[in-house]
């Protein structure tokens, strides 16, 4: 190879190379560099800007008033619809609630009368009968102690004592009757006797519930009494 085509071929490779390292070096882009990049911004007078009639506030009370109308408006259109879907009117349909409270409350009433009118009847076993059976006790029915109808008083006389407890028995016989028991009490006020002196037949209904009341009563302690002291009780059955 001769010395000009030795040169010629050095200096192309060199070429090459430098165009090569060019190249590798710089970075092609098809953007805009940010130094180029910018957004355009108007400025406007403040004084140009159109007054408002209304104040900020003004103009939220206005905002809460359409919204406040808005569920009304919605709230009615229910009220209406639920109307057509019975068919009925609201001041219908308060009348039938008044119609049926009425029903109901003269149902309740002819019941109450058709109840009181029935003559109930109660068992009554081991109650005897008026006449001599009907001195015997009654034990039925939460101890029924009125079989007759009649109030019963009850008074002592029994020298410087004081009642602590004086029983009354209940109105279980048939009239009226004044029986008088003699009874012995103790110092204590215990009534250690009782023996019936007049207004009814030993055994009889008035004799036994005076004689059962005259030893359930008491008196009070009295320290300078004899041992036995004697007294009476009186009972008035007053019949009504």
């Amino acid at each position: 190879m001769s010395p000009g085509v030795s040169k010629a071929v050095i200096y192309t490779l060199a070429v090459h190379v430098v165009a090569l390292f060019i190249v590798t070096q710089v970075t092609v882009s098809d953007t805009t560099s940010p130094s180029e990049q910018f957004t355009s911004i108007e400025f406007f007078d403040p004084s140009e800007l159109p007054e408002l009639d209304k104040s900020p506030e003004e103009l939220f009370q206005e905002k809460l008033n359409e919204r406040i109308s808005n569920l009304r408006a919605d709230a009615s259109a229910e009220t209406s619809e639920e109307s057509r879907s019975t068919g009925l009117s609201a001041a219908e349909l308060a009348a039938l609630e008044a119609e049926v409270a009425s029903d109901l409350s003269d149902l309740e009433s002819s019941e109450f009368e058709r109840l009181s009118s029935e003559e109930i009847e109660f068992e009554t076993v081991g109650v005897p009968e008026s006449g001599e059976d009907s001195q015997r006790d009654i034990d039925t029915m939460d101890d029924w102690d009125k079989q007759y109808e009649g109030r019963v008083t009850v008074r002592f006389d029994l020298d410087a004592r004081s009642p602590r407890h004086l029983d009354v028995p209940g109105y279980k016989c048939q009239g009226r009757a004044d029986i008088v028991v003699k009874i012995s009490v103790s110092a204590s006020g215990e009534v250690l006797s009782a023996e019936l002196v007049s207004g009814a037949a030993d055994g009889s209904c008035f004799a036994v519930a005076a004689l059962r009341s005259a030893l359930a009563s008491e008196f009070l302690p009295l320290s300078s009494a004899p041992r036995r002291q004697e007294g009476t009780l009186s009972y008035a059955f007053v019949a009504q």
